[in-house]
């Protein structure tokens, strides 16, 4: 993976990807990140955070929650993140590729515990 990210490509599709969203218009912009996402379901990012809690005008942060808007043609978002020592997720999706959001996350949480239990975590 460190191999891919190195390659010009993520530049490039990022700047394909800003240039269209910024000044294409909307149906332009929507049809080319339609017709350019890879045929990809899901978008998956991790956000690393703080491992201790932040302060904000003297208040303790006690959680962040991460948000990822969806792409035009992608279904699925999830964001992972660390903050405070604590691992969390987010998801964002469309209805019609998942009617219920609280069973899918409930599946999420099956599998990170299975990996927990087969890493030995």
């Amino acid at each position: 993976l460190t191999e891919q990210k190195t390659t010009p490509a993520p530049r490039i599709a990022w700047a394909a990807a800003r240039l269209f969203s910024d000044y294409a218009p909307l149906s332009i912009a929507k049809y080319m990140m339609k017709r350019t996402n890879g045929q990809s379901a899901a978008v998956v990012s991790n956000v690393k955070g703080f491992p201790f809690k932040t302060h904000w005008n003297g208040r303790c942060n006690e959680f962040v929650c991460a948000f990822l808007p969806l792409p035009p043609g992608i279904p699925i978002g999830c964001v992972i993140q660390s903050y405070g020592g604590e691992m969390s997720f987010s998801i964002d999706a469309d209805k019609r590729a998942i009617p219920d959001a609280g069973q899918f996350a409930d599946w999420m949480l099956e599998e990170y515990e299975r990996l927990k239990q087969e890493t030995g975590i």
